[in-house]
Formats: structure tokens, C-alpha cells, sequence
């Protein structure tokens, strides 16, 4: 039978092992999460992780663009 302290172990161990360490805690409305399922469907992705890291990571946004989508956003 599994333990807590075993379970936590085997959770550091993970955490060792993740080429990315840094984590951020994101936040989404219904309304996004719909628009961020419908974008990966069209791109044929099922990884949300690697599809934000894309998007964050290799996506630009003018700065015109987003004053236009910021009350969106925010």
C-alpha cells in the first residue's frame, strides 16, 4: 500500500527530472479555454502544454493588436 510520503517522494523525483522547471499558474475562462480547445483542433495539437509554450514562446502580437484585445483579456 502507497503512502503519502511515498507518493511525495516519487512527486520530488519527478520534479528532478523536468527539463522545465519554472511553473506558472494560468488562469482561464470558459470562453478562452473553448478558443485555446478550437485553435489546437485546428492545428492538429492535443499537448495544451507544448500549444501555450508555442504560442507564448514564437507568436507575436503587435502592440496595436493588443490594446485591441486587452478588455478581452483582462
Amino acid at each position: 500500500m502507497s503512502t503519502k510520503t511515498d507518493n511525495y517522494q516519487q512527486y520530488l523525483e519527478r520534479e528532478r527530472g523536468r527539463k522545465r522547471k519554472n511553473r506558472k499558474q494560468l488562469c482561464f475562462t470558459e470562453e478562452e479555454l473553448e478558443l485555446i480547445d478550437k485553435n489546437m483542433k485546428e492545428l492538429n495539437i492535443t499537448n495544451f502544454s507544448l500549444y501555450i509554450r508555442a504560442t507564448a514562446c514564437y507568436s507575436s502580437i503587435k502592440k496595436e493588436r493588443l490594446e485591441k484585445i486587452k478588455e478581452k483579456l483582462l
